[in-house]
């Protein structure tokens, strides 16, 4: 045990040094690089609270739509990448550089802060341990994903399917080896199935109005160059899968919607709880309360940011339905 913790130490020590020296290849651009969801709340202390947050995809290869850029740092010749695109997919070494725990991994008693448990969104909040998951926050955040090898294009890899963080400081990459790196005869619980039973993540149809559609069109548009996408019906695509289960966290599923029943801000369109007409009341005081804080425009209540576009939606609670309102192409510096 005491060799195990040992090691742990030693890795998290490494990972400081890749973050603080700068002792990685590159960080990556992706499309679902900043796929970045939070909850536009009423109350100040709410909006602190999920400030920072960040969401990427749930897993590698969910969404094979997904496209991401990774170039190696100046001094690093091209050459490193000969032969790779050989192999149909490689493994990403990466660090959680957005997980919002990580400053207290440097403390003097780094785990002391790190939860030993956390929610799971497929078990609807049930906790399991961290080593368990696949979450990001983690007593040493690195990340290991698998993607497909799309290109190799000089001192760029060109990626697809990739569940990574924009801007992640890469580590390593290594081939996948299916002789070696997969296993046929694996085995695990049925809450991490490709569709669960009773999945809690489906949603019923993905609707973008003609208004919708337009604003999408001219914010990719607008990005030009920079985006990840050859055409619009790629990013299109790549809305649709990333839209096609509920990306919100359990707090924003579960507890926004329960708001609603008792006056508060929440999602738009929630179905009061069959509590007669005073909680539709105070749910409708809940939307006009939120509308107010800055909807005024018919912004969606969730936001998802992909390859550099803004988009914002709801979702219907009755239905779960996901309706697009907004994009807009999100600054740069």
């Amino acid at each position: 045990m005491l060799g195990a913790a040992l090691q742990l130490s030693a890795a998290c020590a490494l990972v400081a040094h890749a973050l603080f020296q700068l002792r990685r290849l590159t960080r990556i651009q992706a499309a679902l690089a900043s796929a970045e969801e939070e909850a536009r709340f009423a109350m100040d202390e709410r909006r602190a609270e999920r400030a920072g947050r960040v969401k990427a995809e749930r897993e590698p290869l969910l969404v094979p739509a997904a496209r991401a850029r990774l170039t190696l740092r100046p001094e690093m010749s091209g050459a490193y990448f000969e032969g790779l695109q050989e192999y149909s997919h490689c493994w990403v070494l990466y660090v959680f550089h957005e997980n919002t725990d990580l400053q207290r991994l440097w403390q003097e008693e780094p785990y002391a802060g790190v939860p030993a448990k956390i929610r799971v969104p497929r078990l609807d909040g049930g906790k399991m341990g961290v080593y368990a998951t696949r979450s990001p926050h983690r007593p040493c955040p690195i990340g290991l994903s698998v993607a497909q090898v799309l290109a190799v294009e000089g001192h760029t890899l060109v990626l697809g399917g990739a569940d990574i963080v924009d801007g992640s400081p890469v580590l390593d990459i290594k081939p996948y080896v299916p002789f070696c790196d997969s296993v046929p005869a694996a085995a695990a619980p049925p809450w991490v199935a490709m569709r669960a039973e009773d999945e809690p993540l489906s949603i019923g149809s993905l609707r973008i109005s003609p208004a919708a559609e337009a604003e999408l069109r001219t914010a990719w548009w607008r990005r030009g160059q920079r985006s990840l996408f050859g055409g619009f019906d790629d990013f299109r695509l790549l809305i649709e899968e990333v839209l096609s289960r509920d990306i919100r966290s359990v707090t924003q599923r579960i507890k926004v919607p329960q708001r609603a029943q008792q006056g508060g801000p929440a999602a738009l369109h929630s179905s009061g709880g069959g509590g007669g007409a005073a909680p539709q009341r105070q749910a409708q005081a809940g939307q006009e309360e939120q509308q107010q804080a800055g909807d005024s425009q018919g912004e969606g209540y969730w936001k998802v940011v992909l390859d550099g576009v803004e988009i914002s939606y709801d979702v219907e609670e009755c239905s779960r339905d996901v309706l697009v309102r907004t994009a807009r192409a999100v600054p740069t510096d």
